[in-house]
């Protein structure tokens, strides 16, 4: 499909450089070099419409509205350009040809889909009053292939018009559709607009979340408008109205934390791998070694027989429960923070037929969808098993079809036991999840996300879509610094996000939203941010002046005086170190480490002797505190005073608690009394312990060899030796 590469190029001229005669140029290379792409008459009219306008130019007319016209003509190419890359899709990509095949001759008007919608509503709530399963199955199973059909047809419509955004707004929130319709249609919607983005599909998914009456059609319209929005396709300079959609939208705070909230879930979603090799290394390993036990809705219990060993053994058997708590207890500390603790098992269950319909993966979870009439004969309890898995199971939609499907495949390999147990549904689930969390609207979009997230990892013909999980090769999807929520309320939570990502160590991320939301003026959080962004990078001095200016607001920020204070005495500025550490020691007088800086800050300076006292009175008031010693260590060797050193790095050395460079330290202690041959030794085991080369340690120290007169040479000679 080399011509979408082509394409593409035209809608880059189109919304970055707005270059409507190179866009137009582009595209003709493109018809001329791919004859698989065919013209559109509507192009006629724009080259018609763009040549009288040059030619007006050319003639010196003036024409105030000349810019409007201009960026009308670029919305109208950029319409028709998404109408060609469709028509590509339609001849390349699977899913789009059977798409094609299986609506072909659907031809229904807006009338006929909403009198076919209403009615399915209408005969349903006949049955209801003359129950008739037969009859029940052949209404569903019709409706429910028409409702397919219609689902591909959207997936492959070209791009809308005003009116048709105004149908489907009034139909999608009406309370005279079926509200499994609703969802099912958004989707499409949702689908569509994804792969190749159109404003009018855009603008209802954005009016569905805002008025929708069903929390589950709104959290479903609000995952498609934010996943539909593109930072490689950014149309909302093209079309500004987008922008006032957004701000009416995020004018609420409770819908901004929303997208905060959704934006960190896609993370969880797109970190399933890490999540899941977590449960099979370091948690599933620990509760298969302990399957002597039984699990059911009652706990943890151990086997009738293994009551001996526990006779023999009682003290074995609390670390085995124990071990089991801790397990599971993970397990569910993973699910409760967001995680999707099953996609890992249910991965390898969408070979079902049920899973080769596109729109069955985006069906949400019902005993009445045709596809489980055959699961419900055989399960026992039927209908009410299939009924209980959808209000009370942990999975998602694709996962609880996955489920169902699985369940009835084994039926009939079951114990009798496990069978009788299944007519009590309640054990099936129970915990599951607490009570009315299907309601909340988190939890009704995490599962949807993670249905989503199925069909973009999983589907046979994935390929055929734009993964809006998939943030490895850029960042194209992220839409939480999306242009157009610059300058909403949203911004007001982007430290949040900032300190998610962090946590989550997504660094790369975490970049993102800081560069995204850097413009001044800067709340205290958010140059919090920023500066520990620049530190991440390396940019410690500029990090350094955004500290200060934190300080400027808050003297007494302990955070900021801590970062400032470590990042001058790394710079070697230790007077300004020193004075930091000072008022850090007045607000935290019990802190040992500012106390142990401070002293090692004043040790480069002209209080030399004041800083080895403040070391002295720490190691009678820390006897225990290794690192107090070490730094006493270090202030001896700064003075002078090698043998004292040497003294306290052999006994920092024989306690254990060593680290990589008290060798090098202990070395130096040693060498500086000519006891070269004991200094060899100690910097051979710092080689080996330490990741930096020797020389380079060296270097950093130069000060120090200039104190003992350490010369060039004497560095070379000693190098050699070590290297020997």
């Amino acid at each position: 499909m080399e011509e979408l590469y082509s394409l593409n190029e035209v809608r880059a001229c189109i919304l970055e450089s707005e270059d409507l005669g190179q866009a137009l140029r582009v595209l003709d290379e493109a018809f001329a070099n791919y004859t698989s792409l065919h013209g559109d008459e509507r192009l006629e009219d724009i080259r018609l419409d763009y040549n009288r306008m040059k030619d007006f130019v050319l003639r010196g007319y003036r024409d105030n509205q000349r810019e409007m016209l201009y960026r009308q003509l670029l919305r109208r190419l950029f319409i028709v350009v998404n109408d060609i890359i469709l028509q590509s899709y339609l001849h390349h990509k699977t899913s789009y040809m059977t798409a094609a095949l299986n609506c072909r001759g659907i031809g229904d008007s807006e009338e006929e889909i909403r009198a076919r919608l209403e009615g399915f509503v209408q005969d349903t709530a006949m049955l209801s009053l003359t129950p008739d399963e037969q009859r029940r199955q052949q209404i569903h199973q019709e409706h429910f292939d028409w409702l397919s059909r219609l689902f591909d047809a959207i997936l492959i419509s070209p791009q809308w018009k005003e009116a048709q955004f105004r149908f489907w707004a009034d139909i999608l929130v009406s309370p005279t559709i079926d509200t499994f319709d609703a969802l099912l249609l958004t989707s499409a919607i949702t689908l569509s607009c994804i792969n190749i983005f159109d404003v009018e599909k855009f603008h209802l998914l954005v009016h569905v979340a805002l008025t929708a009456a069903d929390e589950t059609l709104r959290q479903r319209a609000l995952v498609g408008m934010a996943l539909s929005l593109n930072n490689n396709c950014d149309c909302s300079r093209l079309f500004p109205e987008m922008q006032k959609w957004i701000d009416a939208f995020t004018a609420d705070e409770s819908r901004c934390r929303q997208l905060l909230e959704m934006q960190m879930q896609v993370v969880y979603c797109f970190e399933v791998d890490k999540d899941t090799a977590t449960i099979r290394k370091d948690i599933m390993p620990g509760i298969m070694k302990n399957q002597n036990f039984t699990i059911d809705r009652n706990g943890i219990h151990e086997k009738e027989e293994d009551s001996l060993e526990d006779i023999l053994h009682g003290d074995d058997f609390d670390k085995r429960m124990d071990e089991m708590e801790k397990s599971m207890k993970r397990i569910r500390d993973m699910q409760e923070n967001g995680s999707d603790i099953y996609f890992g098992g249910f991965s390898h269950m969408k070979r079902f037929a049920f899973f080769y319909v596109l729109s069955n993966w985006f069906a949400p979870f019902t005993a009445d969808h045709p596809s489980l009439a055959e699961v419900c004969a055989k399960l026992p309890g039927g209908r009410q098993l299939i009924e209980r898995i959808s209000s009370v199971s942990p999975f998602c939609d694709s996962d609880s079809y996955s489920f169902a499907f699985a369940l009835s495949s084994v039926i009939n390999q079951l114990p009798a036991g496990v069978r009788e147990m299944l007519n009590s549904s309640d054990a099936l689930f129970a915990p599951g999840t607490p009570e009315g969390m299907h309601t909340k609207p988190a939890f009704i979009r995490l599962m949807y996300l993670q249905s989503l997230y199925r069909f973009f990892r999983l589907y046979i013909h994935k390929e055929d879509f734009n993964n809006p999980f998939d943030y490895t090769k850029d960042e194209q999807h992220f839409f939480f610094i999306h242009p157009v929520f610059l300058h909403t309320p949203l911004r007001q939570l982007a430290v949040r996000m900032e300190q998610f990502m962090v946590k989550r160590r997504r660094l790369d991320l975490f970049g993102k939203v800081v560069d995204r939301y850097a413009e001044e003026p800067l709340t205290i959080g958010e140059r919090r941010m920023k500066a520990l962004w620049l530190e991440k990078q390396g940019k410690t001095k500029e990090a350094a002046e955004d500290y200060k200016r934190i300080l400027k607001e808050k003297p007494e920020d302990k955070a900021a005086l801590s970062k400032v204070a470590w990042i001058s005495m790394e710079q070697g500025n230790y007077v300004e170190s020193a004075d930091y550490y000072r008022r850090l020691c007045t607000l935290c007088p019990d802190n040992a480490s500012y106390q142990i800086r401070l002293g090692i800050c004043l040790l480069w300076t002209e209080k030399a002797d004041e800083g080895l006292q403040k070391l002295y009175e720490l190691d009678f008031s820390y006897p225990d505190n290794t690192d107090v010693k070490r730094a006493l260590a270090w202030g001896l060797l700064l003075l002078g005073k090698a043998k004292k050193a040497e003294e306290t790095y052999d006994r920092i050395l024989t306690k254990g608690e060593d680290a990589a460079q008290d060798w090098l330290n202990a070395a130096y202690s040693k060498w500086f009394q000519g006891k070269v041959s004991d200094a060899v030794i100690l910097l051979k085991n710092y080689k080996a312990k330490s990741t930096q080369d020797l020389r380079k340690a060296f270097d950093n120290d130069s000060q120090l060899f200039l104190i003992y007169g350490i010369t060039n040479c004497d560095i070379r000679i000693m190098l050699d030796l070590v290297n020997e």
